[in-house]
Order: C-alpha cells, then structure tokens, then sequence
C-alpha cells in the first residue's frame, strides 16, 4: 500500500519520491489527508485522556477558592489575599484585582489571569494571549452578572471541558489540516523558483508533490525536537528561541528544505 510506504520512505528515499511525483497531485492531496487523519485521531486520544483526568481531577487540585463577582465594574473577589495563584506543571491561573499582575508569565504554555479589568487567556494553539473585558464577556452572554463559587466554578469547568472533549478530535483536524498547509505553500513557492533555475518542466506541480510528501519526515521531526525542548524546559529552564527570536523559524525552514531536497534529489537524478 502506497499509504504504508509514504509512513518510513519519504524519511530517506529519493526513489520514492521520483514515484510519488509521477502518481501526480491528488494521490499526494489523499496521501496527506491520510496522514492527518492518523495523526488527529491518535492526538485526540491522547488529548482526551490526559484532559479528561484533569477534569476529574479538578475538585480535588482546586481547593480554597473564593467567591468571585463580575459586572459591568470589573472583577470582586472575596478575599484579601491577593493575588492568588494556581500552578500545575506548565499550567498556570491567577486571580488579582490589585494590578500587580498583568501578564501570565512567559514560563507557561497555558493559563488564565483574571483581573480587575479583563482576563487574559493564554493556549499553546495561539501565538499571542487573548485579551476580554467583562464588559464583553458579558455582552456575549447577554447577562448581566456573574456570580461563581468553588462548586459552581468546579461544575462550570467540568461541562465546559466536556464539550471540548467532544469537539476536539473535529478541532484537531482540521487544525492539522490547514496549518501544515501554510509552510507546504511557502517551500512550494521556494522550491518552484529553484526548479525554474534548474530549468525543469512543471516546476510548480512537482514542488507541490514533494512538499506534500515532505510533511510526513518533517512531522516526525518536529515532534521528537519538541520532546527534546520539553525535556530541555523542564530539567533547566532554557527555551531554544530565548536565543533568538527567529530561531524556531531558521530550524522550522531546514527541516523543510532537508526533506524537500531529498524529494526534489530523487526527481533530478531519475528524470
């Protein structure tokens, strides 16, 4: 199965994507709606198993929790310890109503700071944080008030996460799907250019090919470097784009281009 072959040859084999370039465009578009497919459902188990153990989880990691009062005026809580702060892992939630905290710190994937103003939300899925004012949250609710205890923020979590967990494996898909899309285009469009100097015939139409094919290795790759970023994060604090902001774009264009030269080696030498 052809399928089956793209999974391991396109890591290392020229010749594979000679044949795969002469199977043409849409074998390519189905090979990689394929391996999208496998890589959502197999992401949307983990998903749903790892996130659904913290929702079951919740009421016993989220203890002490204040009665909280949003309007139209802002955020009241009632307590006087401020501010107050929940961490797990790379997870991070915060309540301050004194200004002192404006920013979820850059050491978290994800978190939500409320303040007296608005709430910040931060998911690894974004490039920036996400800013609302109660004034539109509540706008969008068409309500006038919200009122949360422990119970009730634990419950509200709870069939929120649910519903997430529900629609995730829809979400991840098509995220997969067209996100990968953006830098399949762009090394197209490089590749395109080199082949024209290389005065080869349908330029376009075989960079396409082999970008499609490419994205199967360059997944792999990118998926062990984030293990290794983690691992990296974990035991001692230092990301790799601390040491330059376009860093992860310089690693993100080789891994492209070295698979995609593998892909464009192997129609060069058998053509």
């Amino acid at each position: 199965m052809f399928f089956a072959k793209s999974l391991g040859l396109t890591v290392y084999s020229p010749n594979f994507y000679k044949e795969a370039v002469s199977k043409g465009i849409r074998k390519a578009l189905k090979i990689y709606f394929l391996f999208t497919l496998l890589v959502s459902v197999i992401s949307s188990f983990y998903f749903i198993f790892s996130f659904g153990q913290d929702l079951i989880r919740l009421p016993q990691n989220i203890k002490n929790f204040p009665e909280i009062i949003i309007d139209k005026q802002g955020l009241f809580i009632d307590s006087e310890d401020m501010p107050i702060v929940f961490v797990k892992q790379d997870k991070y939630f915060a309540l301050d109503t004194t200004a002192n905290l404006d920013e979820i710190p850059s050491d978290y994937r994800e978190g939500v700071l409320l303040t007296k103003e608005y709430m910040l939300i931060r998911s690894r899925d974004e490039i920036e944080d996400i800013s609302i004012s109660y004034e539109d949250l509540l706008r969008e609710l068409e309500i006038e008030r919200i009122k949360i205890n422990q119970e009730l923020f634990v419950s509200l979590i709870q069939k929120f996460g649910i519903l997430i967990l529900i629609a995730s494996p829809i979400f991840i898909f098509v995220f997969n799907f067209f996100i990968r899309l953006i830098p399949i285009l762009g090394i197209t469009l490089i590749g395109t250019f080199i082949f024209t100097v290389m005065k080869k015939e349908h330029s376009f139409r075989q960079s396409l090919i082999i970008s499609l094919y490419a994205s199967i290795p360059v997944f792999y790759l990118t998926f062990f470097l984030r293990i290794f970023a983690d691992y990296l994060f974990i035991y001692s604090g230092f990301r790799i784009s601390t040491l330059c902001c376009f860093m992860p774009l310089f690693i993100g264009f080789l891994k492209w281009m070295l698979f995609w030269s593998i892909g464009a080696y192997g129609v060069k030498s058998f053509s």
